[in-house]
C-alpha cells in the first residue's frame, strides 16, 4: 500500500479536526486541477508554485462555498451539516480565482496613485516578511474579501520559501503563520482546541444555511475573553457618551442633519414616484443619491450626492465647540460622525466658497465613479441605468436649488463624455496626484495599455 505524502497526511488531519466541529468539507472540495492548469498559472506568474501547494491543487482545485451545493434532506433543520472555509477564515481559492487575485494585488501595488511609503505594515515581532505587504512572488491561495493567505516564494533571508503569510486591509499586522501550507494544517490540527472560544465563531445569522464556522488557524495568536471584550466595549461607550455630553451643539446639529436627510429622502421618493418610477426603482435611485450603493466610495464621496443637501457647512459655533477638545477626539469622533455619514464639512480657516468648490469636485468625481463602476456584473440593482440615476439625482438637486444650473449642465456634459469610454477595459480610476482639492482636479482612467486624463474643470460651476 502506497504511503501518504506529508501534504496528504496534514490535509487528512485537518479535515478530521474540522469534523470535530461538525464540518464535513469533503463534499465541497472541487475536482483536482490538471497539470496543464497549474503550468498555465505558473507561466503567467513567472515562477513554480511550492510543491505542497501544487499537490493540494492536484487533490482539489479549491472549494465550493456554502451556497454552491445542495446540503441534503436535512436542509436548515437542527443537525444540518456545517460549512467552513478550508483555511479557517479564508476559503481555498480555485486556481482561476487565485491568479485573478494575484493580478488584482499587483494592480493595487503598481497603482501610480500610491507612493511606496503608502504601503508599510506592522510586522509581528520576529516574523521574516516584507513590510510592504505584497510581492509578485507571493501567491494568494486562500482569501475572504480583502484578506488573504499567500505563499511567499522568495522571502527575506530569515524566511522559508513557501512560507504562509497572512495579509490584508483588515489584518492589523503582517504575520508568517507557517513555513509551508503543509505545516499550516499540521500545526493547527496539533495545537488548536476545536472548542476554544472566541477563536472559533459561528455565522452571525440564524437564517444562514448551512451554519458557517470561522476560526483562526494561527495558534500563536492570543485572544481576549468575552468578558474582556465586553468590558472594553462598555468603557468605549462610556467615553463616547461622555464626549457627546461635552459637545451638545454638535449633537443638536448632527440630529438636524439626520432629520433633513430623512425629509429629503422622502421628498425625493415622492418626486420620483410622481415621474413614474416604481418602488424598486425609486429605492435604487434614492439609495444611490445617499451614496449607499457605492460601498466605501459612498462613505468617502457620497456627501456630494446625499439626498439631504449637496453642501453642509458646519456652523462656526459648532466647529469652535469641537475644536475645544483634544485632537484625538476630533479625529476619532467628529470626523467619523460627519464624513462617514456622507456630510461635507470644512475646516475653521476655509471659506464657504472653498468648501463648496471642493464639494462640487466630489460631486463630479462621485458621478464619474458611479458611471465607471456600473458594468452589468457590478450592479446590484440594475432596475435603472446608472446614467438615468445620475440625471434624476441631479435634476432633483437642481429643482431644490442645491446645485446650480451651471453644475447641472456640467454633469450632463460629463455623462456624454463618459459614454465614449470603453468601460469594460478599465483597470484603474482615481484622482491624479491623489488630491480632490487640487486647483485643477484631474481624474485618471487607465486601460490595459494606456491612461486617459479627464479634467473636471470644464464641468465645475465658475
Amino acid at each position: 500500500m502506497e504511503s501518504m505524502t506529508a501534504l496528504e497526511t496534514a490535509l487528512a488531519a485537518w479535515l478530521a479536526f474540522l469534523a470535530e466541529l461538525g464540518v464535513d468539507l469533503n463534499p465541497y472540495l472541487l475536482p483536482p486541477a490538471t497539470d496543464a492548469q497549474i503550468v498555465t498559472v505558473e507561466q503567467e506568474i513567472g515562477y513554480r508554485l511550492p510543491e505542497d501547494l501544487r499537490e493540494l491543487y492536484q487533490i482539489a482545485n479549491g472549494q465550493m462555498d456554502q451556497f454552491d451545493k445542495e446540503i441534503g434532506p436535512t436542509g436548515c433543520e437542527s443537525g444540518a451539516p456545517r460549512w467552513a472555509p478550508l483555511f479557517g477564515n479564508y476559503e481555498f481559492l480555485p486556481l482561476q480565482q487565485a491568479v485573478e487575485m494575484w493580478r488584482i494585488q499587483n494592480d493595487i501595488y503598481d497603482d501610480p496613485m500610491f507612493k511606496e511609503e503608502d504601503f508599510s505594515w506592522e510586522v509581528r515581532n520576529g516574523d521574516p516578511v516584507d513590510s510592504k505587504g505584497w510581492s509578485r512572488t507571493w501567491f494568494v491561495f486562500a482569501g475572504s474579501q480583502s484578506n488573504h493567505y499567500s505563499v511567499d516564494t522568495r522571502p527575506p533571508p530569515a524566511g522559508t520559501p513557501g512560507q504562509v503569510v497572512v495579509h490584508g486591509s483588515d489584518e492589523s499586522r503582517l504575520q508568517v503563520v507557517a513555513t509551508s501550507v503543509t505545516e499550516l494544517m499540521q500545526q493547527a490540527a496539533r495545537e488548536l482546541d476545536p472548542f476554544d472560544e472566541p477563536r472559533y465563531h459561528r455565522s452571525g445569522s440564524d437564517n444562514d444555511c448551512p451554519e458557517t464556522m470561522y476560526f483562526d488557524m494561527d495558534w500563536r495568536n492570543e485572544y481576549q475573553s468575552m468578558q474582556e471584550i465586553q468590558a472594553e466595549q462598555e468603557a468605549y461607550e462610556r467615553s463616547h457618551q461622555d464626549w457627546l455630553d461635552r459637545h451638545p451643539l454638535f449633537v443638536q446639529w448632527q440630529q438636524k442633519q439626520l432629520d433633513l436627510r430623512q425629509r429629503r429622502s422622502k421628498e425625493f421618493t415622492d418626486w420620483l414616484r410622481a415621474r413614474g418610477f416604481n418602488d424598486e426603482q425609486s429605492g435604487q435611485i434614492v439609495s444611490a443619491s445617499a451614496g449607499d450603493s457605492m460601498g466605501m466610495m459612498g462613505g468617502m464621496m457620497g456627501g456630494a450626492l446625499a439626498a439631504g443637501t449637496s453642501v453642509v457647512v458646519m456652523p462656526e459655533e459648532v466647529l469652535a465647540e469641537l475644536q475645544s477638545g483634544e485632537a484625538e477626539e476630533q479625529d476619532n469622533l467628529y470626523l467619523m460622525q460627519t464624513v462617514a455619514m456622507g456630510f461635507v464639512t470644512g475646516e475653521a480657516d476655509e471659506s464657504p466658497a472653498t468648501i463648496i468648490r471642493r464639494n462640487e469636485i466630489r460631486y463630479l468625481y462621485t458621478i464619474l465613479m458611479m458611471n465607471l463602476n456600473s458594468l452589468p456584473d457590478m450592479q446590484e440593482y440594475p432596475a435603472v441605468p446608472v446614467d438615468e440615476q445620475i440625471r434624476m439625482i441631479s435634476q432633483f438637486h437642481l429643482e431644490k436649488q442645491m446645485i446650480s444650473q451651471t453644475l447641472y449642465n456640467g454633469i450632463s456634459e460629463l455623462l456624454v463624455e463618459l459614454q465614449s469610454l470603453p468601460l469594460d477595459d478599465i483597470g484603474y480610476i482615481g484622482m491624479k496626484g491623489g488630491s480632490i482639492t487640487a486647483a485643477e482636479p484631474i481624474v485618471e482612467v487607465c486601460f490595459d495599455e494606456a491612461c486617459r486624463e479627464i479634467s473636471l474643470l470644464p464641468y465645475l460651476s465658475q
